[in-house]
């Protein structure tokens, strides 16, 4: 999914199709959401329109909700993403250096931003002698600490998407159960005209 799909989603001010309450003279509005009196004796149809249309304003303000809480997921699964680029790229070049330990049979330093790196992040580095030179195994030793730590921001991207799926599907809910109650609550005032 991206940014586009969720900005292309309908607002719940698109969906009321000009449906609109109808306002009194008297009374309160939100207590009159049409001209009951001109229907007959029973009301029911009237009351009836005014709560499909009540329910069908809140089913698009939850979908409002739900569609802002998708927007969120999707900048936090976008920025994660970013970090596992910056990790991808790390590790490569961490086995770079671990290969050239190994080929040339000394400690091979690493370099002043990837120390900040597992710094910031507070990663594991190994510190055997004291200092930032490394051979081989301690290579080993940390690049394991950045897959470990790899597998971490892998696990978050994966409960990131549960989260946006559930969150788009709770909006696709309350925007059919509004688009239905819209719909039912125009058809009762079709029958009051």
């Amino acid at each position: 999914m991206s940014t586009e799909f969720i900005s292309s989603l309908p607002s719940s001010n698109d969906l009321l199709c000009g449906l609109k309450p109808a306002t009194s003279t008297s009374g309160s509005d939100d207590t009159k959401m049409i001209k009951s009196a001109e229907e007959p004796s029973g009301t029911t149809s009237a009351s009836s329109n005014s709560l499909q249309y009540l329910l069908a304003q809140l089913e698009l303000a939850q979908s409002e909700r739900c569609k802002e809480k998708a927007e969120d997921y999707m900048e936090e699964i976008e920025k994660i993403q970013s970090e596992q680029k910056a990790v991808a790229d790390m590790i490569s070049r961490a086995r770079q250096l671990q290969n050239q330990a190994d080929v040339d049979g000394k400690n091979v330093e690493m370099p002043e931003d990837m120390v900040k790196f597992f710094e910031e992040r507070d990663l594991a580095i190994d510190k055997d002698g004291n200092d930032n030179k490394h051979n081989k195994d301690e290579w080993t030793y940390n690049i394991e600490s950045l897959t470990n730590y790899q597998q971490t921001i892998s696990n978050k991207t994966q409960i990131q998407m549960v989260n946006l799926e559930d969150m788009v599907s709770q909006y696709n809910s309350f925007l059919s159960g509004a688009s239905s109650d819209t719909k039912e609550a125009s058809q009762i005032m079709q029958n009051l005209a």
